[in-house]
């Protein structure tokens, strides 16, 4: 993805304390459940329960916070939504009034070029965009992104878009996760699998991280976790060339089933890949 541009150094983030921000979130509470009383008397019952709704909504919101604001999230940011770059990617406008770019915290959404990339950039604008937010986050990655775990309301957005089937979990990285939200991820994304929603609809989906690096075997995710390959070989032949790339990729090749259909040509051997421009995967055993 683009390197992002202009942002400021971790020290000079807007951020507070673990236990301070806990207090300040409880007080924020407070302020918001005071509601004003209608004017006409007949409607206290009315005011009443909505002050009852609200103070609900507002405490499940503070208790959300807190919770992960324990569980070793260094640092918050407190903004507003105000733009969305693809599936995982977020821009949050700051209290100082400075943007922040935020790539959401274990999970990796489609890329823009794969199928459900749009889809996904579609999911987190409906869940996030325009929205009041609470960023937990105690890493900038190289390209100077925050990377850290967003608050909508009582929702966390990076677990909602793998539970819906528009992100995968991103093992590589779950040693970043909180483990008691690991748990959380990995049944999340089964439960996406099994019910085939979003991205899960597809025979075989390519991860993103495979997507981007076709040739490192080792980024794939367990054989397990895997999506299988096509049940019969291609009709053409059994070697599959990627065309954006100029690579191709034998059966036993990690990357085989991944490439994606439009992408594809078929060979009947490696000689005519050869002559055709095409290089042998390096992962290839």
């Amino acid at each position: 993805m683009k390197r992002a541009a202009g942002i400021a150094p971790a020290a000079r983030f807007s951020c507070v304390n673990r236990n301070d921000f806990c207090r300040k979130t409880l007080a924020i509470l407070r302020q918001s459940a005071r509601l004003e009383r209608p004017a006409n008397n007949q409607s206290s019952v009315l005011g009443n329960l909505l002050m009852l709704i609200t103070l609900r909504t507002h405490l499940l919101a503070a208790l959300c916070a807190c919770l992960l604001a324990g569980l070793g999230y260094g640092q918050t940011i407190r903004g507003r939504v105000i733009a969305i770059a693809d599936g995982d990617t977020l821009t949050v406008l700051d209290e100082r009034q400075q943007s922040r770019e935020i790539r959401l915290n274990g999970i990796d959404a489609p890329e823009s070029r794969q199928e459900f990339g749009a889809a996904a950039k579609r999911a987190l604008s409906e869940l996030a965009a325009g929205r009041d937010a609470l960023v937990f986050w105690s890493k900038i990655d190289k390209y100077d992104r925050i990377v850290g775990t967003v608050l909508v309301g009582s929702t966390n957005v990076n677990l909602e878009l793998v539970r819906t089937g528009m992100a995968w979990y991103y093992r590589q990285y779950a040693d970043e996760v909180p483990e008691i939200e690991r748990a959380q991820y990995e049944a999340a994304e089964r439960e996406a699998r099994t019910d085939k929603r979003g991205l899960w609809q597809q025979l075989s989906p390519a991860p993103p991280w495979a997507f981007r690096h076709p040739e490192q075997a080792e980024s794939l995710p367990p054989p397990a976790l895997r999506s299988p390959a096509p049940p019969e070989p291609p009709p053409a032949g059994r070697i599959i060339g990627n065309r954006n790339s100029g690579i191709y990729h034998l059966p036993h090749c990690p990357s085989y089933a991944l490439v994606a259909e439009r992408n594809r040509q078929y060979f009947a051997n490696e000689a005519d890949a050869a002559r055709a421009g095409f290089r042998r995967a390096r992962n290839c055993p």
